[in-house]
């Protein structure tokens, strides 16, 4: 048997557990506590987790350092693993088990850390995001009936710092992608698009990088979760719908440029008229097109060429 372990990632610390069971025990999510681990599990072959938005970065990249393989999965695909072993109990060292149990079972990809330019773009991307949303609802706050003065005036100051700090942010991140000049001309592609605008562009570069590690457009799209999933049993079809197993960013990103994408002319228009007209929902259709506006912006990526209205060349 392999020397596996699995780590049960939570934001103050870990669970690691070896594939036997035999051996568990629970470790700082810092770096002091990654050095323990390492010291604890020297006989490791391969350390696997669930990707648990960013805490699992710092102690995967510094596994990786240190020379073991690791492994990052799609925490859906180790749910139904443990529940296909009808495991009824669910504690931490349980979890850390079956990634363990998981990764000896099937084959798991390999982890690669990204590089430093898209952690950081990819973390202010991300602050871009929250503040974005925490204005929406300090709007909306505001809107409410019978706000108190204080309470108002309170809200105002939030909303202009928070405003403040959106700028200050994307500041930050224009000047990132001027730093260099590949990304430069990475977000230039991506621009050249229909409906891909500056959020767009620098949200799938901080998500995606510039598409390395995809063998072809499909993985790509299937990273993201818009790719479409058919659910048939017997006579009964359902409606075929996006399969949202990928990255929640990006699909919230790509939703307002596919909204845009369709009413200019051009192929994002033609797909979504095409596909309304053959019966598709409108919702379908848009998911259609945010599948395809990946599927583009791999091409454009790859091939080193902007977007033309006939066409992009397949890597």
């Amino acid at each position: 048997m392999r020397s596996i372990y699995g780590i049960d990632v939570a934001g103050a610390h870990l669970d690691v557990c070896h594939v036997s069971g035999s051996r568990s025990k629970k470790f700082e999510n810092s770096s002091k506590g990654f050095s323990k681990l390492s010291f604890w599990a020297k006989d490791a072959e391969l350390f696997v987790m669930e990707a648990t938005g960013t805490h699992h970065v710092a102690v995967a990249d510094h596994l990786h350092s240190q020379g073991v393989a690791v492994a990052v999965v799609n925490p859906a695909r180790a749910k139904h693993y443990g529940a296909s072993l009808g495991i009824r109990n669910k504690t931490d060292k349980v979890d850390a088990q079956v990634l363990a149990q998981f990764a000896a079972a099937n084959q798991v990809p390999a982890y690669e850390p990204l590089p430093e330019w898209q952690k950081a773009l990819r973390s202010l991307v991300r602050a871009r995001e929250r503040l974005v949303r925490h204005l929406a609802s300090l709007k909306v706050q505001k809107q409410e009936p019978e706000v108190d003065a204080f309470v108002l005036a309170q809200i105002d100051a939030s909303i202009a710092f928070s405003s403040e700090q959106l700028k200050l942010t994307m500041c930050r991140i224009r000047s990132l992608l001027k730093s260099s000049s590949v990304l430069q001309a990475k977000f230039a592609l991506l621009r050249s698009i229909p409906g891909v605008g500056e959020v767009l562009a620098m949200t799938l570069l901080a998500e995606i990088g510039c598409f390395e590690r995809f063998d072809n457009a499909k993985k790509a799209a299937a990273f993201v979760g818009v790719c479409p999933a058919q659910r048939q049993s017997g006579t009964k079809q359902w409606v075929t719908r996006m399969s949202k197993a990928g990255n929640a960013e990006l699909r919230k990103a790509l939703y307002m440029p596919a909204m845009a994408a369709v009413r200019a002319e051009g192929v994002f228009k033609e797909l979504y008229k095409r596909l309304v007209g053959k019966g598709k929902s409108k919702m379908s259709a848009i998911g259609a097109v945010m599948h395809k506006l990946v599927r583009v912006a791999y091409g454009v990526l790859k091939s080193g060429k902007p977007f033309i209205a006939e066409g992009v060349a397949k890597p």
